[in-house]
């Protein structure tokens, strides 16, 4: 009984503790920048899309092929102007990183329509960022 009690003990998430959120009142400095910069690259992603979408509009069967991966669409020249420019100071752009650091980017894509997320992986409460091919940012952590 006691080895059950341990290892649910042990697999219990940081919300369940109590563990504070890095981003809720009272965050740091440095939270808030890391929040910036997180919003920043959701801006950059939904941007980049938009650029891709102009340019890129392909015919397929399934219908308008609009939305490009992450490697599409940095590949695109008018999104690597973006990345040098205001939008893009202080992102990651490097294969195998985060574009933020501390933050998980998702992006998700049939062509046609696209999901973006960017999570905290540092914040115990997992806070995220989210959007979709309109273009609105959302943000969001886990019911407690």
């Amino acid at each position: 009984m006691y080895r059950i009690l341990l290892i649910v003990l042990l697999l219990t998430p940081a919300v369940a503790k109590g563990e504070p959120c890095l981003h809720g009142r009272g965050k740091s400095p440095q939270e808030k920048v890391r929040r910036g910069l997180a919003l920043q690259a959701m801006r950059f992603v939904n941007t980049a899309q938009m650029r891709y979408r102009t340019t890129r509009r392909v015919s397929t069967d399934r219908g308008e092929r609009s939305f490009g991966t992450m490697p599409e669409i940095l590949a695109l020249a008018d999104v690597t102007a973006l990345m040098t420019g205001p939008l893009g100071q202080g992102l990651s752009f490097e294969p195998w990183t985060s574009i933020v650091e501390g933050f998980e980017l998702r992006l998700t894509t049939d062509g046609t329509t696209y999901a973006l997320s960017l999570t905290d992986e540092n914040d115990p409460c997992r806070f995220t960022l989210f959007s979709d091919e309109r273009g609105v940012i959302f943000q969001g952590q886990p019911m407690r």
